[in-house]
C-alpha cells in the first residue's frame, strides 16, 4: 500500500556541538505533541484487539471505519 499524500516531518536535529535555538525546541515540542497523540490512538487499537481479531460483520467499510 502507497500513500501518495503522506508527509513526514522530522524533529530539527542539535547541530554538531552546538544548541538548537529556543523556536526550534518549541517547534520539536509542538510537533511532539501531535506524535504523541497519534501513538496513544495507534497503541488503544492494538489494545483493544480491533487488529488483531477477525472482523466477522457483514457491514460494508465497517473495517475501515473502525481504523
Amino acid at each position: 500500500m502507497v500513500l501518495a499524500d503522506v508527509v513526514v516531518i522530522p524533529p530539527m536535529k542539535k547541530p554538531s556541538g552546538k544548541a538548537l535555538s529556543p523556536e526550534q525546541q518549541q517547534a520539536n515540542r509542538e510537533q511532539a505533541l501531535q506524535r504523541v497523540v497519534a501513538e496513544q490512538a495507534i497503541g488503544g487499537v492494538k489494545i483493544w484487539g480491533v487488529v488483531r481479531e477477525v472482523m466477522r460483520s457483514g457491514r460494508h467499510g465497517l473495517r475501515d471505519e473502525v481504523m
